[in-house]
């Protein structure tokens, strides 16, 4: 079992897409030495090159991939919710380059079914939102 908030995950993901770099955030002030140790850079190149194939062969995110290499996972991770059983959270984790650097973006949809819910808000919501504010150019 993982416990992990959006964040959390963001900042693994930003070690992946920097080289093995912890880029530091405005939300959080501290190193997390547990993340740093298993993300040494030897080990990101592998993830990174994984994560990247991933988008290219996801049909939601392959434009992206291929025109500001988007490399992501997505996950469906259960939660039990008090007096409503089990709800299904959808994932999506990604890093792309943007017209100011790589960034990592992670999303979370609580109760959503599955992580295609997410990867669909990242296709038809995200993505283009950020292209209208000029952050990306795909």
């Amino acid at each position: 079992v993982m416990i992990a908030s959006p964040l959390n995950m963001a900042r693994m993901v930003s070690i992946v897409a920097n080289n093995g770099n912890l880029v530091s955030t405005r939300y959080l002030y501290g190193e997390n030495a547990n993340i740093i140790k298993c993300m040494e850079a030897n080990n990101s190149d592998i993830l990174r090159e994984y994560m990247c194939a991933e988008s290219e062969g996801h049909p939601a995110t392959r434009n992206y991939a291929q025109s500001i290499g988007m490399g992501g996972k997505t996950g469906t991770p259960t939660r039990i919710i008090s007096n409503r059983g089990n709800k299904n959270d959808g994932w999506y984790i990604c890093f792309f380059n943007s017209k100011e650097g790589k960034l990592a973006l992670a999303l979370r949809i609580e109760q959503c079914g599955s992580s295609a819910v997410a990867t669909r808000w990242i296709n038809e919501v995200i993505m283009p939102a950020l292209k209208d504010i000029g952050y990306v150019n795909y």
